[in-house]
């Protein structure tokens, strides 16, 4: 397989499409400075040839872009024995794969998928994306950033094709002399890097060695040396901004403006803290006073029994009528002093309703105009003595 071109488009750091084009035979080779994608480039050239469009792994989430969150578009030339293959893969938001053929024929979804991996050689992905296990030789083949120097993994279905690869070049390398030379050229060559008896690194192996560590410790000097100058820099950044705001008149204009803007809302908050709190003390006092209303009014339905039982005795006893009459005045007089008690209770829960409707301004309006329901509610239950039993209305209109 020969690669052709590369196309990507909302593919991590890369919000823009890019597009690399005319890659030859033989080595071609991405040059560029650090952190300018060409990993990223690695990862879409995999996600293209081994990931299925369908698939919701982390590994593919991870492909998004990174500011926009984007659908990641892939698009794939390359070419085999029989032609140029053109596989283009969206992924995440609205998935699609389509595969060019050589023939003509464009294949979809599924059907692009299953024809890529009979054509490269290698298994279905699961659910995690697509692991060494399921690559076969790709996975020996396929080289990502940091593992050039690590043993690659070789998974079962690898190991087999190797292991027949191996036996095939050394039956034909180990027949006759060349073969019984093998061994001495190899433990010659050895010896010039371990020594024979402890197999301990000598010469230049271990001026490698000695050169590695050397700057292993020289890398980790500059690492520590650019975290203070990272450190130093930002640092810096966050002083020139300060300066920049201390220095600018308008921005202090804006600043004090802001501030005042502050204080105002500040001492208005405070004012209406304090006409809340004046507020509950008048509720709570009014309380007190509707509780002592109604408690006079339960006396009241006690003395409208006992006139009840007065008029009953009125008319059995014509002999009591006198002394009768002067009771049923006192209690119509008692009942009078009671009724405006109650139209005074009235007109007291009336301004509780006013003191609370100015609070209802700040406060929730829901919480207070409960508060004042329930005192209607208890309102309604009070009703003219001897009368037809409705009570009277009293209506409580919170702004």
């Amino acid at each position: 397989m020969k690669l052709r071109s590369l196309a990507i488009n909302q593919f991590k750091k890369f919000s823009e499409p890019t597009l690399i084009d005319g890659i030859g035979d033989g080595l071609n080779v991405l040059v560029g400075p650090n952190e300018i994608g060409k990993s990223t480039l690695l990862d879409a050239l995999r996600a293209a040839l081994f990931e299925k469009h369908s698939s919701k792994a982390q590994s593919i989430t991870a492909l998004q872009n990174d500011r926009n969150h984007a659908a990641p578009v892939v698009d794939l030339t390359f070419e085999m024995e029989d032609g140029l293959y053109k596989i283009t893969k969206r992924f995440l938001k609205k998935p699609y794969a389509r595969l060019l053929c050589p023939d003509g024929r464009t294949l979809e979804g599924e059907a692009a998928e299953d024809a890529l991996r009979t054509l490269l050689g290698f298994e279905e992905p699961g659910k995690s994306g697509a692991r060494p296990e399921v690559l076969g030789m790709w996975s020996v083949l396929w080289v990502q950033q940091g593992q050039s120097f690590g043993a690659p993994e070789i998974p079962g279905s690898a190991r087999s094709s190797l292991h027949r690869a191996l036996e095939t070049e050394v039956g034909t390398v180990l027949g006759g002399r060349r073969g019984r030379e093998i061994p001495r050229v190899i433990e010659d060559q050895l010896g010039v890097f371990l020594t024979k008896n402890k197999g301990t690194p000598r010469g230049k192996y271990k001026e490698a060695i000695d050169r590695l560590k050397t700057l292993q410790e020289e890398l980790e000097l500059l690492n520590d040396r650019r975290q203070a100058l990272n450190k130093d820099l930002e640092d810096l950044f966050s002083k020139e901004e300060m300066l920049s705001r201390l220095s600018t008149p308008e921005k202090d204009k804006a600043d004090q403006e802001e501030l005042a803007k502050s204080r105002k809302t500040y001492i208005r908050l405070s004012q209406l803290e304090t006409e809340i709190k004046s507020a509950q003390t008048e509720l709570q006092l009014r309380e007190r006073k509707l509780l002592e209303a109604t408690t006079n009014l339960e006396g009241r339905k006690i003395l409208e029994k006992e006139l009840a039982s007065e008029e009953a005795t009125l008319l059995e006893a014509r002999t009591q009528l006198a002394h009768a009459g002067n009771e049923d005045k006192f209690a119509r007089e008692e009942l009078e002093r009671i009724r405006l008690k109650v139209r005074d209770a009235e007109v007291a829960v009336k301004e509780i309703d006013d003191a609370v409707s100015r609070a209802q301004r700040v406060l929730s309006a829901i919480d207070l105009e409960s508060r004042i329901q329930d005192l209607a509610l208890q309102q309604n239950l009070w009703g003219p003595p001897g009368g037809s039993g409705r009570a009277p209305s009293v209506w409580y209109n919170a702004i």
